[in-house]
């Protein structure tokens, strides 16, 4: 039976790996034609931020039963040594897909101010660590040798913990893409009262001079990595750029030219070290309780894959293609889950929540939206329909089993 699961679950994966092909092959075809215009994402109409979003949603769907389908064939426990290295590598590729459909939302909300930052007191050099586990396993694949210097004393700022995480990491998947393999990337951090600077380093390829001054304009680093046989839309740098700027902070990219590696400086206003530093939250590490759930997504890949996931855990998963059937089934049961997509046929989620809530005065049921839509306006609409949490596609399994725990 497992190796019947296993190898329907890669013919799955690679149904939607085509899928996402033939949709980023369209992408680059539409962001060839505004670049080629002068009408770039920040210049563009507001039909052109729609697109990214909406391209964004698009690319995200065919993403998460991939995802699934990795953590199941994980699950199933294949001996196979060549099996495991195509799942970890299948694995690595679509958390590099992901920030790369990140970056395309994020340039989309930048451009037109909707991104809002939940600043609480950051530890610099816990923001140090969560970047070097996000862009860790991109720098073990090139096989670059990462040498880490934090902070001796501690040290907090003011910020979005997420967004300067982001902001870390990108700046490290930079160094390791450009960077050819088995190099140096540095990351460190000081204290240059009233600022701390974050400092990331390389041995790659360095920047020519007369791009070091436009290297976080949008497309411009895209038109060096085409020369240097790099993939990369030029994004990342400028989304970096914009986040560093929100918090109040500056960037500079420095360089001694080609083939002599680069840096760049990240400083940030350092937090007046008088301020109560923040509670240690405590993570329950407990084994995980059976739930009956229910799962509504009229992707049928998605949800299959999903609910063959999440028994495999262990839970009671029931699966609904549309919104009336999903909701009827919601209310046959008592499901202590239920898990919805946002665009579904017959009634959307945000319907489908509205209507269990009104049966459910009590809050038992725990609502989580699991969509391709992540903009503000479509978690405050998750929010206002009653939903609990809103996951954005492709969820990473441990994030879900978090949830799910919570609760």
């Amino acid at each position: 039976m497992p190796a019947r699961l296993a190898t329907g679950q890669v013919s799955v994966a690679v149904e939607d790996w085509e899928d996402l092909n033939t949709r980023l092959r369209e992408a680059e075809e539409r962001l060839g034609a505004l670049q080629a215009s002068g009408a770039g994402p920040l210049r563009g109409q507001g039909r052109d931020h729609r697109f990214l979003a909406m391209l964004a949603h698009e690319l995200r769907n065919p993403l998460a039963p991939i995802r699934s389908a990795v953590e199941i064939m994980r699950l199933i426990g294949q001996k196979d040594t060549a099996l495991r290295t195509a799942l970890e590598l299948i694995s690595r590729q679509v958390d590099q897909l992901s920030r790369v459909v990140d970056d395309l939302l994020d340039m989309s909300q930048i451009s037109q101010g909707k991104i809002s930052l939940e600043k609480k007191r950051v530890d610099v050099n816990a923001l140090l660590w969560g970047a070097v586990e996000v862009a860790q396993p991109l720098i073990d694949e090139r096989k670059h040798r990462l040498n880490v210097l934090p902070l001796s004393q501690p040290a907090s700022v003011e910020g979005d913990e997420g967004r300067l995480v982001q902001i870390v990491s990108n700046l490290l998947d930079n160094a390791a893409k450009y960077t050819d393999p088995g190099g140096e990337i540095a990351l460190s951090a000081k204290v240059e009262d009233p600022f701390v600077t974050i400092s990331v380093s390389d041995t790659g390829v360095g920047i020519a001079a007369d791009l070091l001054p436009h290297v976080f304009d949008l497309f411009r680093q895209a038109e060096q990595a085409v020369e240097r046989g790099q993939a990369g839309l030029g994004m990342g740098l400028s989304v970096v750029r914009n986040l560093v700027s929100m918090h109040g902070g500056t960037i500079e990219a420095r360089s001694r030219g080609i083939k002599r590696g680069s840096e760049f400086v990240v400083s940030l206003p350092l937090l007046d070290a008088s301020a109560q530093p923040p509670v240690p939250i405590r993570r329950d590490s407990g084994r995980q309780m059976a739930r009956r759930i229910v799962v509504i997504d009229d992707n049928h890949d998605a949800a299959e894959s999903l609910a063959m996931l999440l028994r495999l855990k262990g839970h009671d998963v029931q699966i609904a293609y549309d919104g009336p059937s999903g909701l009827a089934l919601a209310l046959e049961g008592t499901p202590d889950c239920v898990l919805v997509d946002i665009g579904l046929p017959g009634m959307d989620g945000y319907e489908v929540a509205k209507r269990l809530r009104s049966r459910d005065k009590n809050g038992g049921t725990l609502l989580i939206a699991l969509t391709g839509y992540g903009q503000q306006e479509d978690r405050a609409r998750s929010r206002k329909a009653g939903f609990d949490h809103h996951l954005v596609k492709p969820v990473a399994q441990n994030v879900l089993e978090d949830v799910l725990r919570a609760r």
